[in-house]
């Protein structure tokens, strides 16, 4: 997603396009194993305005995913949104001795030459918003408002006075034992 700041007229520039849900899958494991997938690439709608030392964006980053639920541990569908107001600020390296990408902070972009790609900036914004470790709403009764499931003590004592064996798991998940 490359703009050129000479390319904004005074009426600004409007930007609706997607950003590759491919990437940020590889880009969500580089840290550690997640369980957050994107299942579409998701939509960026921004506008830019120039200004005299570059340029302001504001807009918004729209995506679905799923997440693993920290309850019942199935893949929850999820949306998000975020906010993608940024600040990009046009500098001379030379004159800080340091690279632009050293000197960003949270929503000022810095850059050097005429333009900028927003991707990394996109997506990196887009990865910190969401919550790693992600715990679903309850319902009054306790159950799970994704799944309907039980979580309350209650259920929990029930499942200890009714222990089930591996065996009983593995053949309820289908997995069929070898016969030697």
């Amino acid at each position: 997603m490359k703009i050129r700041i000479a390319d904004i007229g005074p009426e600004g520039l409007a930007i609706d396009d997607t950003l590759d849900f491919e990437a940020l899958n590889q880009r969500m494991q580089e840290g550690h194993e997640t369980d957050i997938r994107f299942t579409a690439a998701p939509k960026v709608s921004l506008h830019v305005t120039r200004t005299p030392s570059g340029a302001d964006t504001k807009g918004k980053i729209k995506g679905t995913f799923t997440q693993g639920c920290s309850l019942c541990a199935r893949d929850v569908p999820r949306h998000i949104e975020v906010s993608a107001d940024y600040v990009l600020q046009q500098i001379h390296s030379k004159e800080f001795g340091q690279s632009p990408e050293s000197l960003d902070d949270i929503g000022i972009v810095f850059f050097e030459g005429d333009g900028l790609d927003l991707r990394d900036t996109l997506e990196q914004s887009l990865i910190l918003a969401m919550d790693q470790f992600w715990h679903p709403q309850l319902n009054q009764d306790g159950s799970c408002v994704h799944c309907g499931e039980s979580h309350t003590a209650e259920s929990a004592e029930q499942a200890k006075k009714s222990p089930v064996s591996l065996g009983e798991l593995l053949a309820k998940a289908g997995v069929k034992g070898s016969s030697n």
